[in-house]
């Protein structure tokens, strides 16, 4: 069973965002991404206010998610620093073997920070969005596609919601069993990371299996469609909202 305090995992609540119909919160979702995508820093700025509204609706406590999200964020580093290398222009640091650019340093920080926001915009809608809500919507959306493609897709993408937090749960429980047992004791770092892949694999095999086994015995048809329903006045205002944050960040730029 997922706990409710890992990242990307649905937490209940009755917020306004829990509250609107998963169809706007998917839509609003991919046109934000790709919007932050193609913003500037004014653009981010501005998109920032509204993320800050998003995670206090969904009321995502910000010590313990950044705790969770420690691995991302030196992914991010790494892209920083790579970036600030790679990037030709004014150089402000050179030695030897290494040449940082103003540029770079640039480039880089804007490139860290839209990936860091859509990431945010994924855990307020992972956090606000059931796992079933999230496959009657990309059902809804892709509903246009023919034979049982749309149900099949929405399926596979609940799934995905589900499994996702189930993952870093399993992870994050073998880390603390390894810690338990001194694994960082250990000089080879092939023996821990074998030790660490290896259960937090064949748990995850093992969870998929039982949920497998669990959707045969209640005679679960992906190809079934879900019930659509009517998109409500708050839902369009939600989605009038998220077109207007593009337009403002995508036009700062232009």
């Amino acid at each position: 069973v997922v706990v409710e305090q890992v990242a990307f995992a649905y937490r209940p609540g009755r917020s306004m965002l829990h509250r609107l119909d998963a169809r706007a919160k998917t839509v609003a979702l991919f046109a934000v991404s790709v919007s932050l995508m193609a913003a500037d820093f004014s653009g981010l700025a501005f998109s920032a206010l509204f993320l800050v509204l998003g995670l206090r609706q969904a009321a995502l406590p910000l010590r313990q998610t950044v705790t969770q999200m420690r691995y991302f964020l030196i992914l991010l580093l790494f892209v920083f620093f790579t970036r600030a290398l790679v990037t030709p222009g004014e150089v402000l640091f050179e030695t030897l073997f290494l040449t940082i650019t103003r540029q770079g340093l640039i480039d880089g920080a804007l490139v860290c920070t839209r990936l860091l926001a859509i990431v945010v915009c994924g855990l307020i809608y992972s956090a606000t969005t059931k796992p079933k809500q999230v496959r009657e919507a990309v059902a809804a959306l892709l509903k246009a596609l023919p034979g049982q493609t749309a149900p099949k897709a929405a399926t596979l993408m609940a799934l995905m919601v589900r499994f996702v937090p189930e993952v870093l749960y399993q992870m994050r429980r073998t880390q603390t069993a390894l810690f338990a047992r001194g694994i960082e004791n250990r000089k080879n770092p092939l023996r821990r990371l074998k030790c660490f892949s290896i259960p937090v694999l064949r748990n995850a095999i093992l969870t998929a299996d039982r949920l497998a086994l669990a959707l045969a015995a209640r005679c679960f048809d992906p190809a079934a469609p879900p019930a659509a329903k009517p998109v409500r006045y708050g839902d369009w205002l939600f989605l009038a909202l998220a077109a207007m944050v593009c337009a403002v960040a995508l036009g700062i730029r232009y």
